[in-house]
Formats: C-alpha cells, structure tokens, sequence
C-alpha cells in the first residue's frame, strides 16, 4: 500500500477510499456512488489508521 506522506491531519483532495472484499478492489472510488459523493468521503481527510 502506497502512503502519500502526509501528515495525520493534513487533507489531500487527491486521497480517495475504495471498497475491496478478501484484497480485491470492487470502486477505485467510493464517492462515485451518490450517498458518498460529500466530505468526508471527498475531502481527502479520513484518518488514516493501518
């Protein structure tokens, strides 16, 4: 997995969350569905914790 580097509380527009089952990935981008196309799911904010 690829960490863009920046800090906990540092928001990057580009950050997205996907929707993966057993490491497949079923949406690049989960905002793409209506219900999640509004922050925090498009802010790039998430907290990111592994």
């Amino acid at each position: 997995m690829k960490m863009s580097g920046a800090k906990p509380d540092e928001h990057i527009p580009a950050d997205r969350v996907g929707l993966y089952h057993r490491g497949t990935r079923g949406m690049e981008n989960l905002s793409e569905l209506e219900v999640f196309s509004r922050p925090p799911w498009t802010s790039g904010g998430l907290n990111r914790q592994f």
